[in-house]
């Protein structure tokens, strides 16, 4: 018999890092005696076929911040949990609203995947929501991420109204593979994200052009779906790089999309973690990021795991994937190392800490 009940609120179940860490701690959760409520601000996307069999999950309707906490407010007392975790800006505070709508509320973990001076900067009103968080985070019990620099710039921001803060791993990894071969050139190059302003594949294909310059062979696969599709084929036209590009849309075997792959390459303005970066690591797959906010950073190890290319200019940034993809040396040595990373990142390994942590918070 389950020992504690989790709930884990999210905005969908579109394909996207968050929503496909959700779903992949809700099986071995289960496993480590934890039973689990899924709250959707709205009950939609491609993940919800990939839920593990008799998921229990909750509706809230699909509406706005103020609207989603009276529905969270009025779920939870259907659906009573010990600890509810939520993991986007916005659900952190609508579930805080509700926590005091309610007379015996459950605790409330909030988490945050993104750099809060890079979020608060895409914000309209960013002085508001930042009043907003620093009048609601106290109420928390807890403050997780996926790194520690997340947590130190939250702190720094929001001062002695940030919750106490703890790192929990992402549940990304199921297999380490063992090295490749790498070929003499890298020539079939991908990306994988919703195709979104914040991933700038604008860049990506703007330095993927520069690579043609020298190699005219090569290929350009961008996995994913978003606002942004048809600027970016546009854009593909406008340089005429069109015949070397493929954008598929999201796929639902990326181990597949990556093992048809040579290199991955990564062109975000943030990420707070990196996911797909980390999935390419365990592949065997080298990689070729800009440096932004945080964490590309943090898996390619200072450049020691990846090439690290501190520009976003594309002439810089192209020049820097040309002479990695031909270099099979540096991409091997870079390679190797990003597995042994990689390895700390397995869904058990996070399981664990998820569980240990929930139990620990549940009751405090």
């Amino acid at each position: 018999m389950p020992d504690l009940t989790i709930g884990f609120c999210v905005t969908h179940l579109e394909t996207g890092g968050i929503e496909r860490n959700t779903v992949q701690l809700l099986g071995p959760l289960r496993d480590r005696g934890i039973r689990t409520v899924l709250f959707l601000q709205a009950a939609h996307g491609e993940l919800l076929s990939a839920l593990p069999e008799g998921q229990e999950v909750v509706d809230l309707g699909g509406k706005r911040m103020l609207g989603t906490a009276r529905a969270l407010a009025r779920a939870l007392r259907d659906h009573p949990v010990d600890l509810l975790y939520t993991a986007t800006n916005a659900l952190n505070i609508s579930a805080l609203l509700a926590a005091r709508m309610m007379a015996r509320p459950p605790q409330i973990l909030v988490g945050e995947h993104f750099p809060l001076g890079s979020f608060l900067a895409t914000r309209k009103s960013a002085a508001l929501r930042l009043a907003v968080m620093r009048m609601f985070y106290p109420g928390a019990v807890g403050f997780v991420a996926p790194s520690q620099p997340i947590l130190d710039e939250h702190q720094q921001i929001l001062g002695r109204r940030c919750p106490p803060t703890y790192v929990l791993p992402n549940p990304v990894i199921q297999e380490v593979l063992p090295a490749r071969t790498q070929p003499d050139r890298a020539r079939r190059i991908v990306s994988l994200g919703r195709l979104s302003p914040d991933k700038d594949f604008a860049l990506a294909l703007r330095a993927f052009a520069v690579l043609l310059r020298s190699d005219p062979e090569a290929q350009f696969t961008i996995y994913g779906q978003g606002a942004e599709r048809d600027n970016l084929i546009a854009l593909t036209r406008e340089l005429g790089i069109e015949a070397n590009v493929s954008m598929p849309g999201v796929t639902r075997d990326v181990p597949k999309a990556l093992a048809e792959a040579d290199l991955y390459l990564c062109s975000s303005y943030a990420e707070g973690f990196g996911n797909a970066v980390l999935e390419a690591q365990a592949a065997g797959m080298p990689v070729v990021s800009v440096d932004c906010p945080i964490g590309p950073r943090i898996l390619l190890e200072d450049g020691k795991s990846g090439c690290l290319v501190e520009s976003r200019d594309p002439e810089v940034l192209g020049a820097a994937l040309t002479q990695f993809a031909a270099d099979p040396k540096a991409r091997h040595t870079a390679a190797l190392n990003a597995r042994e990373f990689a390895k700390g990142y397995s869904i058990d390994a996070s399981a664990d800490a998820h569980a240990a942590l929930f139990r620990k918070l549940a009751n405090a």
